[in-house]
C-alpha cells in the first residue's frame, strides 16, 4: 500500500501527470492527423480507389467510436495510469505495423487498432489529470491537455508530408518508438484511485445528469465537421487558393491552442456552464458572419475565428461531464469516454450530413441552422447556470 504524499509531493506529482498526459495526447492526435498528406502516396503505391482510401482514412475514427465506452470501462477498472501506458503501447505496435504494411487491408487494420487504443489514452489520460490535483484548478489542467491535442493535430500533417519525402517506414517507426519510450515515465508515476461504477445503469444516469454538456459536445463535433468540409470548398470555388485555406486552419488552430488555458482558468473561476453559454453564443454570432462574408477571403477569415471561439466549448463540457460523474460516484474514465464518443459521433455525422444537406439547400441555410442551434444551446446553458459554479478543491 502506498503512503500518502505530502502537499509538496502531491503538487509535484500532479504536474508530472499533466506533463506525461499532455505528451501522450499530443502523440495520439499527431498519429490521428498524420494520414491526410500520406493518402495520395498510399493510393499510388497500393492502387487504392477513392472508396478504399476513404476506408483507410476513416478506420482510426471507427476504432475510437467502437471502443470509446469499453476503453473507458477498462481505464476505470485497471487504473488510469495503466490504461494510458497500455494504450500507448498498442498505438506503438499499430504504428509500426502501418509502417511496414504490404497490402491495403493491413493499412486499415493498423489504423483501426490505433484508433481503438486511443480510446484508452483519452479516457485514462483525462481521468488521470482530473483526479490528480485540486479540483479548483481542474479545468486549467484539462485545458492544457486539450491544447496539446490541438498542437499534435498541427504537427501530424507536417510529419505526414515528411514521410512522403523520406519514406513511410522511418517516420512511422520513429513515432512508434516515441510512444514506447513515453511508457517509462508513465509507469514510474504512482497509481491512481477512482470510484469505479461501470454498470449500464451508471452510464445511463450520466447521460441524464450531463445531458446538456454531452449534447453540446455532440453538437460541437457536428459544428466543426460541417465547417471543415463546407468552408474550404466554398472558399476555393470563390477563388481562394488551397494554401490560403490551409493557412486559415493553422492560424485558427494556434489561436485555439493559445486560448484554451485562458478558457480553463475562466471555467475554474466562473463555472463550466457559464463559459459554455458564452462560447456558444459567440459561435452563433461568428457563424452568421459566413452568410454575409464577402469574396473568397471572407469565409476563410471566419473559419480562422471559428476555431478558437467554437473550440472554447471543449474544456467546459469536459469539466461539466466530470462534475456530473463525481456527483453520481461514477469513475471519471467512464465520463470522459462518453464525452469522447459523443464528440466523435458528431464529427462522423456532421462530415456526411452537412455536405448532403447543403447540396439541397445551399451553404447559407446550413450556416443559419447551425447558428440557431448554437444560440439555442447557449440559452439552455444560461437558463441552467444557477446549478453551476466554480470548481472547489
Amino acid at each position: 500500500m502506498t503512503e500518502p504524499l505530502s502537499p509538496e509531493g502531491a503538487t509535484r506529482q500532479s504536474r508530472l501527470v499533466l506533463l506525461v498526459v499532455c505528451a501522450a495526447i499530443f502523440l495520439e492526435t499527431l498519429q490521428f492527423s498524420i494520414l491526410a498528406p500520406v493518402l495520395p502516396v498510399l493510393a499510388a503505391e497500393f492502387g487504392l480507389t477513392d472508396l478504399s482510401a476513404g476506408v483507410v482514412n476513416s478506420a482510426y475514427a471507427l476504432g475510437l467510436v467502437v471502443f470509446a465506452i469499453p476503453g473507458g470501462r477498462v481505464a476505470a477498472r485497471v487504473d488510469e495510469r495503466i490504461a494510458v501506458g497500455v494504450g500507448l503501447a498498442i498505438i506503438g505496435v499499430a504504428t509500426a505495423w502501418f509502417s511496414i504494411a504490404g497490402v491495403p487491408w493491413q493499412l486499415g487494420a493498423a489504423r483501426f487498432v490505433a484508433g481503438a487504443a486511443s480510446a484508452l489514452v483519452w479516457a485514462g489520460g483525462m481521468a488521470w489529470v482530473s483526479s490528480t490535483g485540486p479540483r479548483s484548478t481542474q479545468a486549467t489542467r484539462l485545458a492544457m491537455v486539450i491544447s496539446s491535442a490541438i498542437i499534435g493535430s498541427l504537427v501530424g500533417p507536417a510529419l505526414g508530408t515528411l514521410s512522403t519525402v523520406v519514406g513511410r517506414l522511418p517516420v512511422f517507426l520513429a513515432i512508434a518508438v516515441v510512444a514506447w519510450v513515453l511508457i517509462v515515465p508513465i509507469w514510474r508515476l504512482g497509481e491512481t484511485h477512482s470510484t469505479v461504477v461501470t454498470s449500464e445503469k451508471g452510464l445511463r444516469r450520466l447521460l441524464g445528469s450531463a445531458r446538456v454538456a454531452l449534447g453540446v459536445t455532440f453538437f460541437i463535433g457536428v459544428f466543426f465537421a460541417v465547417f471543415c468540409v463546407l468552408i474550404p470548398l466554398e472558399a476555393v470555388s470563390l477563388g481562394a487558393s488551397a494554401t490560403v485555406v490551409g493557412f486559415a486552419f493553422i492560424v485558427g488552430s494556434l489561436g485555439q491552442a493559445l486560448l484554451s488555458p485562458l478558457i480553463g482558468r475562466l471555467t475554474d473561476s466562473r463555472g463550466a456552464i457559464r463559459v459554455m453559454s458564452a462560447a456558444l453564443g459567440a459561435s452563433a454570432i461568428v457563424t452568421l458572419g459566413l452568410v454575409v462574408a464577402p469574396g473568397a477571403l471572407g469565409p476563410v477569415v471566419v473559419l480562422a475565428v471559428l476555431f478558437p471561439v467554437g473550440g472554447a466549448v471543449y474544456t467546459p463540457t469536459s469539466v461539466a461531464v466530470d462534475h456530473a460523474a463525481h456527483r453520481l460516484a461514477l469513475a471519471p474514465a467512464i465520463a470522459f469516454s462518453a464525452w469522447n464518443l459523443l464528440w466523435a459521433l458528431g464529427v462522423a455525422i456532421g462530415s456526411v450530413a452537412g455536405p448532403a444537406v447543403a447540396g439541397f439547400t445551399g451553404n447559407s441555410a446550413v450556416y443559419i441552422v447551425l447558428a440557431a442551434v448554437s444560440a439555442g444551446l447557449a440559452f439552455v446553458c444560461w437558463r441552467s447556470r444557477s446549478s453551476d459554479g466554480p470548481s472547489t478543491s
